[in-house]
């Protein structure tokens, strides 16, 4: 017999439970750093010392269900990995070598965490139609580890025409 538990929080709760902030740069988004491993450092390619790694709890709203022209996608020179914890499975959306969009779902019934290794553009939302109220919003409560620690100058951000577009 299987069983599966749903959460009967809803997106306000987490948002005052974990003191999430809004996003500097992301619109639909809560989050709040809760680790930065200072006692590890390493010596990254360009010879910078950053913390080993980084964590974050990043709360996704609803965007819509289009990954068109305009969306933003990021690439880190660290490995970024998509811890799923409650709510909506999130798609994670990546351009393969050709630049065509591909996705990975993590949620509770696919795969919990997802990497996405350095080098390599990437979007993650939550597909559905947004909803005003944070109380009856659908959401998607991830943690997201970098590493080596996320430095905010390590991170690129382009919309997906100007990625795909011939240079």
């Amino acid at each position: 017999m299987q069983f599966v538990i749903m959460s009967r929080k809803n997106a306000l709760h987490w948002i005052k439970k974990l003191e999430l902030q809004k996003h500097p740069f992301m619109d639909s988004g809560y989050f709040k750093e809760t680790f930065r491993d200072e006692q590890n450092q390493v010596v990254i390619s360009n010879q910078e010392t950053r913390a080993a790694s980084t964590l974050i709890y990043f709360l996704h709203l609803p965007e819509g269900s289009d990954v068109g022209p305009e969306k933003t996608f990021y690439r880190s020179k660290s490995s970024v990995i998509s811890h799923f914890y409650d709510g909506q499975p999130i798609k994670i959306f990546l351009l393969d070598e050709e630049k065509q969009v591909q996705s990975e779902t993590i949620g509770l019934d696919t795969q919990l965490h997802y990497v996405v290794k350095p080098g390599t553009w990437f979007s993650r939302f939550l597909d559905s139609e947004p909803e005003e109220d944070l109380e009856k919003s659908p959401f998607s409560l991830v943690g997201v580890t970098v590493a080596p620690g996320f430095d905010l100058k390590d991170l690129e951000s382009s919309s997906l025409k100007d990625i795909q577009s011939p240079k």
